[in-house]
């Protein structure tokens, strides 16, 4: 990519390499309060049913009394 750019007789050369962006289906776990968990699922896809179960075991479901399972602004669940 050339950019010119007021100063500069020859333009800026950057050089771009395409790549995949990974973004977390599950970015948000943590407790509210003790036994209270809370976890934002932000978008469904293929990796969300492993980072739900990587983010329950990280909170240690077996001492969960309560989950908030926060699905807001995720445009799957719409």
């Amino acid at each position: 990519m050339k950019i010119n750019r007021e100063g500069k007789a020859e333009p800026l050369v950057f050089n771009l390499i395409r790549d995949a962006i990974n973004r977390p289906s599950v970015p948000t776990h943590f407790f509210i309060r003790p036994g209270i968990g809370y976890i934002h699922i932000e978008q469904f896809n293929e990796t969300t049913s492993r980072e739900l179960d990587d983010a329950l075991s990280a909170m240690n479901e077996s001492s969960l009394k309560g989950l908030i399972l926060d699905l807001r602004d995720n445009p799957a669940a719409c």
